[in-house]
């Protein structure tokens, strides 16, 4: 009987833990929208990162984020990440080096190149390439910052 009781209590306090979180939106650097690269949460309260790919409209979405404060870095083509394993989770959930992960960038913006030109698209005027400044690319450097809450939210992020 007693167990009973306490049943309610134990499903209500394991679902009042932080739950995850949802980021997406959008990077804009001096107005233009950041058409390529990789953002990473840096969570404080857990080792290791988390990461996604910006599209070329400069949008963003990463899951699965713990709650709390977290430090964000941002590389573009234009930039060079820190070198070395930064640990954590990388682009779809396993634990890949930056380096790694630029060089699954550029092979994936190779491969879009090649299929545009077989469609014979070829022709297309490319995305300009929005750059910023390499201080964002570092964790220890940057000044960007973002309260994850669990759920999902919205941060839009402006450079100048």
């Amino acid at each position: 009987m007693k167990c009973l009781l306490l049943l309610p209590l134990i499903v209500f306090a394991v679902g009042c833990g932080g739950s995850e979180g949802s980021v997406s939106g959008k990077i804009t650097y001096k107005g233009k929208a950041v058409t390529g690269g990789e953002i990473r949460f840096h969570p404080e309260s857990k080792s290791g990162n988390f990461a996604t790919e910006i599209k070329s409209d400069g949008s963003y979405s990463v899951s699965k984020v713990p709650p709390g404060p977290a430090k964000i870095t941002i590389t573009t083509f234009g930039t060079a990440p820190p070198t070395g394993n930064m640990g954590g989770r990388g682009m779809g959930g396993r634990g890949r080096g930056d380096n790694k992960a630029m060089e699954g960038m550029k092979k994936k913006a190779e491969m879009i190149k090649s299929k545009k030109e077989m469609e014979g698209k070829a022709d297309e005027a490319p995305t300009e390439r929005v750059a910023v400044p390499e201080k964002y690319s570092d964790p220890e450097k940057t000044d960007l910052k973002v309260d994850v809450k669990g759920g999902r939210q919205t941060h839009d992020i402006n450079l100048d």
